[in-house]
């Protein structure tokens, strides 16, 4: 019986033991199945919805007109989403990561992390003024010129204005010594604001820290940037000479013709041309590691580019830059994007748009690259900050106004009225003709009928030629390669007015001089 007692005991154990089994491997397949149906299920409330992002873009590229656009987005120390839109050329190439795009003012951030480097470097400091670094530098107020420092350069509140930085760039300066050329022509600089007080975006900031950065570290600014910020940061397309675009296989970039986009020449930034402001290129994939990079405390990889407090110095707010919650900091802005602090900065150049974010709290970036500058269709500049909302399960904020056909129809009224005038004049000549005594006499009719169309002619070609550029202060060479079609009809309607009002003139008097001798002779007969 003991025997038997214990078989029976053995028995009841090892079938206790193979239900206890059956129930933990039934409990284990049904976690997994609900694990794996929650991984085929929509993404959970905080996973960013990459589908839904390529579909917004897709949506504004379609509405805009956008030829072409790069997408890069990033979280901590990865690469989470990248894919290329549209196409690159008028050869119909796809757009993909690596397609090289101009940069345009993205590029003064890096030209803050070199500086950053060689202040790390213990070569630069910070509130050490320029001429330290540059003994000969100077602006039209010499005293004003020994308070600049390299900070003030680089927050934008050195004074030196936009419009000085635009008339320098219209000098077109070429050559080894460019870069040096257009810092010397700050010289006859007028400061737009006392030194160090208020905030003032201008590319003449950015291009004298290119030069300190040539100076100091004794290599050209092109050589160091490839050399201490591309290779560390396997950024392997990017490049500082446009004229490498061809064998790059770089995107073309596009103006817009009354609402379409057309093929633009690009604005050339050769290598040995003034750099540190707006003379990048680079693609998607590449802005992806620059971007890893700014988020790690200045680490790519096994690459150590910057320390983690050289890189919190850059992102530092530093000047309001007049828009609501918005401080330009080292090539960088401090903002807010639908609640969302942000570090961001955009670039434009004639046929490009760029524009870079990062969220810093929750560790995401993001980079949009295009190559289409729709300059009076602001949305297209707003898609970027689109993605940044989408990235935080925020609704993009609504599209700005399109106030592009309000432009078009005010130009459209100018040349109707236009044209009319001129029709009006051809009728009351002939008139004049037919019936000579309904020709003008007398000083006062004739300054009304020749005089006031003579002068209001006149100052209409000469204000659209001339004070018009001046007055936005944008050489007429950016102006034409970033409005094509605006300037073409004013610069049109300007010649037509100049041309015209000789024309009208040498009409007008004709009759109103043959008038006169008929009535001198009959007066004389009688």
């Amino acid at each position: 019986m003991k025997v038997n007692g214990i078989i029976w005991l053995g028995e009841i154990a090892q079938w206790a033991t193979r239900l206890v089994f059956s129930a933990a491997l039934v409990f284990a397949v049904t976690i997994v199945t609900r694990a794996a149906e929650t991984v085929g299920a929509s993404p959970r409330a905080d996973t960013p919805d990459f589908a839904a992002i390529d579909r917004y873009i897709e949506k504004e590229m379609q509405v805009t007109r956008l030829p072409g656009l790069a997408l890069g987005i990033v979280h901590g120390d990865q690469i989470v989403h990248l894919k290329g839109f549209g196409v690159a050329d008028p050869s119909g190439r796809a757009v993909t990561p690596q397609t090289p795009f101009h940069l345009a003012s993205i590029g003064k951030s890096f030209t803050a992390l070199a500086i950053m480097q060689l202040v790390e470097a213990g070569q630069v400091e910070l509130d050490a003024p320029v001429q330290r670094y540059l003994p000969w530098f100077r602006v039209a107020d010499a005293d004003a010129a020994a308070r600049i420092t390299v900070r003030h350069l680089l927050n934008q509140t050195s004074g030196i204005s936009s419009a000085s930085s635009l008339d320098i760039s219209a000098q077109n300066f070429t050559g080894e010594q460019a870069i040096e050329q257009s810092v010397r022509a700050l010289a006859t600089a007028e400061l737009n604001r006392p030194v160090g007080e208020s905030y003032e975006y201008a590319n003449m900031n950015y291009v004298t820290l290119g030069l300190i950065v040539q100076t100091v570290s004794g290599q050209p600014y092109a050589e160091y940037i490839q050399q201490q910020i591309f290779l560390p940061l396997e950024m392997s397309a990017a490049y500082l000479d446009s004229s490498q675009d061809r064998e790059r296989g770089a995107a073309v970039g596009h103006a817009y013709w009354f609402g379409f986009p057309r093929p633009a020449p690009m604005l050339q930034f050769p290598g040995d041309q003034p750099a540190g402001a707006d003379s990048f290129s680079a693609g998607a994939e590449d802005m992806s590691h620059y971007l890893i990079a700014q988020l790690n405390g200045g680490r790519y990889g096994e690459q150590n580019l910057l320390s983690p407090e050289g890189i919190v110095t850059l992102h530092e707010p530093a000047s309001p830059t007049g828009a609501p919650d918005s401080f330009y900091g080292m090539g960088w802005v401090k903002g807010v994007i639908t609640g969302v602090p942000v570090v961001h900065h955009d670039g434009g150049l004639p046929g490009f748009l760029s524009y870079m974010a990062l969220a810093p709290a929750n560790r995401w970036g993001v980079v949009v690259l295009t190559n289409g500058e729709a300059s009076l269709n602001v949305r297209t500049s707003a898609i970027g900050y689109g993605v940044v909302s989408l990235l935080h399960r925020q609704q993009p904020a609504p599209p700005p106004d399109d106030d592009r056909w309000l432009v078009y129809t005010v130009l459209l009224v100018v040349a109707v009225i236009q044209a009319a005038g001129m029709m009006h004049t051809l009728s009351v000549i002939r008139r004049w003709r037919i019936q000579p005594e309904r020709r003008p006499a007398g000083r006062g009719t004739m300054l009304w009928h020749i005089g006031l169309p003579l002068a209001i002619n006149l100052a209409w070609g000469i204000a659209i030629l001339i004070v018009l550029p001046s007055l936005v202060s944008i050489p007429r060479r950016i102006l034409a390669a970033s409005f094509p079609d605006v300037n073409m009809i004013l610069t049109l309607s300007a010649m037509v007015a100049l041309a015209w009002s000789i024309l009208r003139t040498a009409m007008a008097l004709n009759p109103l001089g043959a008038t006169h001798a008929n009535r001198v002779t009959r007066a004389q007969t009688a």
